[in-house]
């Protein structure tokens, strides 16, 4: 609950800011866990070949499709209910099935897709989810929210309290925005510019009915699109919380850590060990390419008569005086355990993601068994 009132469009900013570098930290290590579901390639090096493992991708879109759901429907928890409660309830489970397939239908040709499908992506990706859901007079009001662009607030039982959201657009989708939202509109043109927007949702009392209400304003740049307004709900109808992280809320590690590690990505278990077998994959590549180009020794007086754009041409002739030689060097062969090493780090992703098995390959299980042996 807040303490000091809500009044101009400088107060939204900077709560909405505040809750922003809260969870600065969580940002970056979403930054971190998506760079590795894109196979960003922090290994390339000038003239040198570089290995990315798919795993992270074929993870994610295992995962994707294993978690998006295929035949929605609702059912009305009644227990509590009499036996003529529990017989109207029908309406309402009619009612919501309809709703959720209307705003599939309307969303699947946009460009995240499906909002189920994107909320599960988002889920796998950053390790939280941040949607918007509540019932109005024109429909059921439903949007999923990056949680990158979304700052919860929490009190100490863990209960939502405020949430934070801040986002930019275009000078046009920010006309659009008022006009379809009935917000005021500003006094003066937007013009060019990309502007931010500012969502603030916060739990404070009704000034009529003394009761808790959940209240929300906006700003659109620096002009207060929505003034503080009390909502019909009493608890915040955004839906936005951790998923597959840690448990700590700052009392175990006090390091200020717990926000970047208590929502976590499917990613977050392998990112040292993926990055350590693309390291292996590159090093093996680099290394087979030098064993299979040898060096080579000119035993030659006078100029050097090898040419390394001509040394490895079909049909190359190189001249020397009696006496003189041109060999190579033999590169030792590469020794078994890095084999054995690659297939230990294997196993060590497959066990904090999906299995090769999962994808129908057997055959890197076959050999790490037959090479441990």
């Amino acid at each position: 609950m807040q303490h000091e009132p809500i009044r101009t469009a400088t107060d939204v900013i900077s709560r909405v800011n505040r809750l922003a570098t809260l969870w600065s930290g969580r940002a970056a290590s979403f930054r971190e866990w998506y760079k590795l579901i894109r196979l960003t390639d922090d290994l390339k090096q000038a003239d040198m070949e570089s290995v990315i493992s798919s795993d992270p991708r074929t993870g994610f879109n295992m995962a994707s499709w294993l978690l998006t759901p295929r035949t929605p429907s609702f059912v009305v928890d009644t227990e509590g209910l009499s036996d003529v409660e529990a017989t109207q309830t029908g309406p309402v489970e009619d009612y919501c099935n309809r709703e959720y397939l209307r705003v599939l239908r309307r969303t699947r040709g946009s460009l995240f897709g499906p909002l189920d499908k994107r909320l599960v992506n988002l889920m796998l990706a950053t390790g939280w989810y941040s949607l918007i859901s509540y019932p109005s007079q024109y429909g059921w009001v439903w949007s999923v929210w990056n949680p990158a662009t979304v700052y919860p607030e929490y009190d100490a039982d863990g209960r939502l309290v405020a949430v934070g959201r801040r986002y930019t657009i275009s000078a046009a989708e920010a006309t659009r925005k008022v006009a379809m939202s009935g917000w005021t509109p500003p006094p003066g043109a937007w013009g060019t510019r990309r502007l931010t927007v500012y969502n603030y949702w916060w739990l404070d009392l009704h000034p009529i009915t003394g009761e808790m209400a959940a209240w929300f304003s906006a700003v659109i740049g620096t002009h207060l699109a929505m003034p503080p307004v009390a909502s019909p709900f009493d608890c915040i109808p955004v839906r936005t919380g951790p998923v597959a992280g840690l448990p700590d809320d700052g009392s175990i590690m006090e390091d200020g850590k717990w926000r970047a590690e208590i929502g976590q990505s499917i990613v977050a278990a392998i990112m040292d060990i993926q990055k350590n077998y693309d390291k292996m994959l590159t090093y093996m590549q680099q290394l087979l390419r030098d064993t299979a180009n040898p060096r080579w020794v000119e035993k030659v007086r006078g100029p050097s008569v090898l040419n390394p754009d001509e040394l490895f041409k079909r049909g190359a002739v190189f001249t020397i005086e009696p006496g003189e030689d041109i060999l190579p060097i033999p590169m030792p062969p590469l020794p078994p355990e890095m084999r054995t090493h690659e297939f230990d780090l294997r196993s060590q992703i497959q066990r904090a993601l999906f299995s090769d098995i999962s994808f129908g390959n057997i055959t890197g299980q076959v050999s790490a068994f037959l090479m441990s042996q």
